[in-house]
Order: C-alpha cells, then structure tokens, then sequence
C-alpha cells in the first residue's frame, strides 16, 4: 500500500490490498502534492500511466471545447453535465423522459413479466426510502439538506423517500440551470463511430417522430443511462408452468396486489430485503429465498410481523405453485414469485459499435470503469460502479471525463490502458469472482475516490473522511437493527462533521445558499 495513502480500518486495509484492487490501480502509485501532509492521496500506476493533469492559468485558455452528447439525465448525467459545461464544453443532454430524475421517477405502472415492461423505466416503489443517510448522499458542494431544498422538501428524515431525492436533483438542476440543455422525450436510437472524422454519430427520435428521424455529429459521448434498466431473470426450471404471478422488483410499486397471498422473494439484496419487508404487512407469508450461507444463520423468521421466513435459493418451481429450494426444503404452494435478482447492463444503442461487451453482464473493456480504450476519451461512461455512495462518486468520475477531454488531464496510451484492463480482469478471475461483479466496489471505493481525485488534480478536494465513516457506520447500523437501521441512526460524530461542511459551503456559496 501507498505510504501516502491513510488507511481507514483494518478490514479497508485487507479490502484494498486484494489482488483484484492492486491490478485495477497498479502496482506503483504517485502521490497527491497533499498527500504526504497527512491528506490522503492518490492512487494510481506511475506517472507515464495515469491520467495527469495541468491546472496552471497559462492552460485554462487553451483548453479544448468539444460537443459533447450525454445519454440520460438521472443523477449521474446532470453532474456530467454541469461538469461538462463548466469545463467549457458544449452539452446536450439526452433524456427519453418529460423529467430529471432518471430512476428515482416513480412510474406508478406495476406489471408482471407476461405484460410488456419495456415502457417501464423506474425501479421506484412508494414506501422506497434511501438505504444512505442524505448528507453523504450530497453533491461535494450543493448539500442534500431541508434547508438547501427550502421550501420544496417534502421528508425531512436522515433517510428520506425517493420523492425527496427526487426533489433534490431537481433543484440541483435547477440551482445550476441544466435544464435548457437536456432535450426532454428524445430517446437515443444508435450512437456510432465515423473513423473518417474521429467523430460520433447519434440517431434519434423525439416522441412521435419515426426512429432515426434525426442525427447529429458529436466530438464525444458520455454515456449515464444507469443499470437499472433491464430486469436479470433467473432461468428456473419450471418457471413457464407456475400458475401464479411473477414479477420483478423493478416493476414493484405497492404490496396491494398481494395482500393475503403467500410470496416467495427470490433475492437477498437491499430491494429483495426491503421488498420482503415491504409486502409481508398484507401477505399471509413471505419466504425470503437467497444463496448466502451468512444469510440463512440466526433467526429463521425477521420482519416486524414475524412472517418472513428466510429459505436458501429456489431450486425450481411446479405447475401447481410448488417451490422447491436448493437445499431440499418444499413449499406446497406459493401464489407467487418476486425476483429481487437485479439488472441487466443495457446498452442498445451501442450494439453496433464493435467496442462495448456486456457479456457476463459487464461493461467491457473500460479503463477504470470509465474510458473504452479504443475511442478514448471520446466514448466514456458515468455511474457503473456498485455498492457505492453514488452521487459524490458519479461527480468525481465527471470531473475527470470533463478534464480529459478538454486537454487539461491526459490518459495513458491505448497500450497501457488495454494492459490495466487485462491485469484486473485476470486479478478478478483469479480470485474466482464472475465477471458480474467487476463493477462491485463496496469498501473498495474509497480508493477509487482518491485516485479520482488524485488524477484530477488539487483544485479538487480530498474526498471527505467524514463520508467514509458515515458510510460505515451506516453499514455497521443497518447490521445490528435490520428492521429500523434507517430511524436510529446516531453517529454524532460524522454528522458533525458534515453540518460543520455544509455550513462552510452555504457561507461560501451562492447558489447552495439560495437552493432551489
């Protein structure tokens, strides 16, 4: 490890010096000019093989202003976009809905997986609440607070609902004026490649118009459609014969339609857990069904109703609802199935470029998540990476897309880069880990903040150490109150530490000062 890096904890220390970890930053790093005061620095490759930048006042002139084409206008393409156009650029953002807000739009439509759900583009449900306190979910510099969002907010709580998140990329928007460059209900057809130009080609439609009714020329594509997008359906054997409703999580909004029914939810992750809990008010029982030996320990029923009862993985299911688990436990009968069993990388309009694979469900091959080695910088994305802080780190991935593509950060070579990539997928493979999870950062993004940072040069602060603990302690929190971690979240600490930084950035800035 980097002696300039100050590590957190000692499991962040054995996190990050995984061999995986080790292949995606290098075997050799440099140090942030802050780093060795005590600041924590950057990790990276050496100096000839990360991106560098010049922020001197002689290169702010000659920056290059390119047209850049944003898919999406969620949270990670509004940051892109004002990064983007801050950086000198010229920004249009496509966004195939009439609003900002990309998932955390609630689409009221609940829907099995016999009816078509490709209109269906929300992962919402009506009770969601964050799984984050809101104060680590902020933009570095517009705090997601009450009283930044005025009198628009609508929950005040530490983990509000998706409509107050909702409310605060609005206002974010707003707050920086995003919107007179997102073309609202334009969906993207195709985006390809012109190698005689060095240029991209972007098709699309705006609503009722025929596909591929228009096309312009951009100097680069960044792409922030999100990955939740594309419901992953696991094949089980039986599943075409089960009499009973099937569905997604990602078309889940409310548990009135199963009320006095019994569910089997097939997924342990945050939605399935919430989901579970969510339904089992109304449902006479629900089955918790998941792979993880961790998860079937303790107690076999949770939930505050005591009617959530934990089984290991759905072996297959029978043509009168039986369901058969993997570990020869049976189910008589189930009225229905919801897979909590995540997404699908999804990119359709990039299927006939020749550079992106999404087999295994990865977006390959990608310079630190981020950069197609090939087109680099000119084809980047934004927001892949999972089991993060979102918002921050979709902030400090557009920084440094912004930065590079104006000249003011230079990658490596498309050598050095491919050869990165070779070596972390090969780390990965070696650890034994799918290819599925390569975008999976959990502690390990802290590193990735800091290399961020690191490469963006010292006009961008340190990621805060304040977010890392509220992190954690969030993480440590929501392990020992399964059932309540959101209402008695108490680190004072962290907390003090954020309420100290917003009121720095209020006092400094106008437009936080003013909110929405």
């Amino acid at each position: 490890m980097n002696s300039c890096y100050r590590s957190r904890t000692n499991s962040y220390s054995q996190l990050a010096t995984s061999r995986a970890l080790a292949g995606f930053f290098g075997s050799r790093s440099w140090c942030h000019p802050r780093g060795n005061s005590g600041k924590r620095g950057g990790l990276g490759n050496k100096p000839g093989r990360d991106a560098r930048c010049n922020t001197s006042r002689a290169e702010h002139s000659s920056r290059k202003k390119q047209k850049v084409a944003v898919v999406g206008a969620g949270a990670a393409g509004l940051v892109c976009c004002r990064e983007l156009r801050d950086e000198g650029h010229n920004v249009s953002v496509f966004e195939q809905a009439p609003v900002v807000g990309g998932t955390w739009v609630l689409d009221k439509a609940m829907k099995s997986l016999e009816d078509d759900g490709e209109d269906v583009h929300s992962s919402m449900y009506d009770s969601l609440r964050t799984n984050l306190p809101r104060e680590v979910m902020s933009f570095s510099d517009f705090p997601f607070t009450p009283e930044t969002l005025g009198g628009r907010s609508v929950d005040s709580r530490r983990y509000p609902s998706h409509h107050e998140v909702l409310v605060y990329l609005e206002s974010f928007a707003d707050a920086f004026d995003l919107r007179p460059m997102i073309r609202f209900r334009t969906r993207i057809n195709e985006i390809q490649r012109l190698h005689d130009s060095n240029e991209w080609s972007v098709s699309f439609q705006r609503n009722g118009e025929p596909k591929g009714a228009a096309m312009e020329r951009f100097d680069a594509v960044v792409v922030c459609n999100g990955h939740y997008a594309k419901p992953q359906i696991p094949p089980l054997e039986g599943s075409e014969e089960f009499p009973g409703m099937q569905l997604h999580s990602h078309t889940y909004r409310h548990p009135r339609l199963l009320a006095g029914k019994v569910v089997v939810v097939f997924g342990i992750s945050a939605s399935g857990q919430d989901i579970a809990r969510d339904i089992a008010s109304v449902c006479e029982t629900v089955y918790l069904s998941g792979r993880s030996a961790e998860f079937l320990k303790g107690p076999g029923a949770i939930g505050s109703d005591g009617n959530v009862v934990k089984r290991s993985a759905i072996r297959k299911l029978g043509k009168n609802g039986e369901v058969w688990f993997q570990n020869g436990e049976f189910l008589d009968r189930a009225d229905a199935i919801m897979y909590c069993t995540g997404y699908e990388h999804f990119l359709p309009f990039l299927s006939e470029s020749g550079l992106i694979s999404t087999e295994g469900n990865r977006v390959s091959p990608l310079y630190k998540h981020i950069f197609e080695p090939q087109a680099a910088p000119s084809l980047a994305f934004i927001g892949l990476p999972k089991f993060i802080i979102p918002f921050p780190l979709f902030e400090y991935q557009s920084k440094l897309v912004a930065r590079v593509l104006s000249g003011r950060c230079q990658l490596p070579s498309k050598e050095d880069m491919e050869l990165d990539i070779e070596n972390f997928y090969k780390a990965l493979e070696e650890e034994g880990r799918h290819p599925s999870t390569t975008h999976n950062m959990r502690m390990e993004q802290f590193s990735y903040f800091d290399w961020l940072q690191a490469q963006c040069g010292p006009d961008v602060p340190v990621f805060p150490k304040w977010r890392s603990d509220m992190f954690e302690a969030s993480s440590r929190v929501k392990k020992s109150h399964p059932e309540r971690y959101r209402d008695v979240f108490d680190d004072e600490i962290s907390l003090a530490e954020a309420k100290r930084e917003f009121s720095m950035i209020v006092e400094r800035s106008p437009i936080a000062a003013k909110g929405a």
